[in-house]
């Protein structure tokens, strides 16, 4: 065994100068998204919920009773024909209920007082900088091809991993850890670059995947496709319906629907979203968190016939299929939201250290090369004439 060292576990000089390239141009490559993804990743940490405080501040406490309805008819009186429609009622500091609204021109959210249904606020999708740093986060401003292009960097971020590492494993183990603080700039940056990638590189990258999977559905899919567990799909809605005696039965009002799904959703249920069929007959969904769920906004539903309040289906979180309830667990660890403020600030060192690796690797790169071409224009020396 070499001193210090582990037999095989260092490549040869060669391989090392080809892994050595592949890490710095696979840096080069990507460096700007991680960057623009730790940044803005650190930003809806920080200064995110300042946002919904502020909203929250526009209608005041939660009331303990919510007309569903009258906030569907307010949502349809200002604009009008809806392509779709999803209300999420109040929780915690989101005192306002939210509706996120789409029609042929409008994308966009607006929130309304829980008990009177007056439109306190509306902005569009691409409206504030909370709505900014999300979208920049989540897919780049790229919609779906956004999405697919941070799973490619984020398996590029693994090559990233895997060859970095593959760069620093010491051949003597006592200076592994060595900090170079004295000397040239280069030493002490490329010391910090790698012991941040050894010692912290790992961690980044559980929280870079399960970014990856919370934001690109078909890992979701795949997960399913190995494990066999294919994602059970929304009911389809009954073509026709009992009449009663005197004719067609009036369509029950929303509230009655809530209701009709508090008693389906079980004990503890606590109503999250709802989704409302538009401009197509469908049933309506009703989202709900229940009990030991690590999702903060759930996933168990509840899916009603609109038309006479009938259950057509149920689905809990724990019985839902493997890709969605891995998705339970990788949304809140990404987000900070499973351990209180010791994961908040876990999370955090996260988003540091996926900066620096961001900044440092492309700096180090272009000081080095700055030297190098310094050192190309210098004359050669003159000889003295014999």
């Amino acid at each position: 065994m070499p001193p210090g060292g582990l037999p095989g576990a260092r490549p040869s000089a060669r391989g090392r100068l080809w892994v050595r390239a592949l890490h710095r141009w696979l840096g080069l490559a990507v460096g700007a998204v991680l960057l623009v993804s730790a940044s803005t990743g650190l930003w809806l940490a920080l200064l995110g919920p300042a946002d919904k405080r502020q909203i929250a501040a526009l209608c005041g406490d939660a009331p303990a009773v919510v007309n569903h309805q009258a906030l569907v008819d307010a949502v349809r009186e200002r604009l009008g024909s809806l392509t779709s429609l999803t209300l999420r009622m109040p929780h915690g500091e989101r005192a306002c209920v939210t509706a996120f609204v789409k029609t042929a021109s409008w994308h966009g959210e607006l929130f309304l007082h829980p008990a009177t249904a007056r439109i306190v606020a509306q902005r569009e999708d691409s409206q504030g900088l909370y709505n900014l740093m999300f979208e920049l986060h989540s897919n780049l401003l790229l919609g779906d091809t956004g999405k697919a292009l941070l799973a490619v960097v984020g398996a590029v971020f693994a090559a990233l991993l895997a060859s970095g590492l593959i760069v620093w494993w010491p051949a003597r183990w006592r200076t592994a850890l060595q900090m170079r603080w004295r000397g040239r700039r280069t030493v002490a940056l490329a010391d910090g670059h790698r012991l941040a990638g050894a010692l912290l590189g790992l961690l980044v990258l559980s929280a870079v995947a399960s970014g990856t999977y919370v934001v690109w559905r078909p890992l979701a899919g795949w997960v399913n496709s190995v494990a066999s567990t294919p994602r059970a799909g929304p009911p389809v809605l009954p073509q026709q319906i009992p009449d009663t005696p005197d004719g067609a039965a009036p369509a029950p009002p929303l509230d009655a629907l809530v209701r009709a799904g508090a008693g389906a959703a079980g004990q503890g249920a606590r109503l999250v979203d709802i989704g409302l069929p538009v401009g197509k007959p469908g049933p309506v969904r009703l989202r709900y968190h229940l009990p030991g769920d690590p999702h903060p906004n759930g996933q168990s539903y509840v899916w009603l016939d609109p038309r006479q309040g009938a259950v057509l289906q149920r689905t809990r979180w724990d019985e839902a299929d493997l890709g969605s309830r891995l998705q339970g667990w990788l949304y809140p660890f990404h987000a900070g939201q499973l351990w209180g403020a010791p994961h908040t600030a876990l999370l955090l060192l996260f988003g540091i250290s996926l900066g620096w690796f961001s900044l440092s690797g492309p700096l180090l790169w272009w000081l080095r090369r700055r030297a190098l071409d310094a050192t190309h224009r210098q004359p050669p020396p003159s000889g003295n004439p014999s």
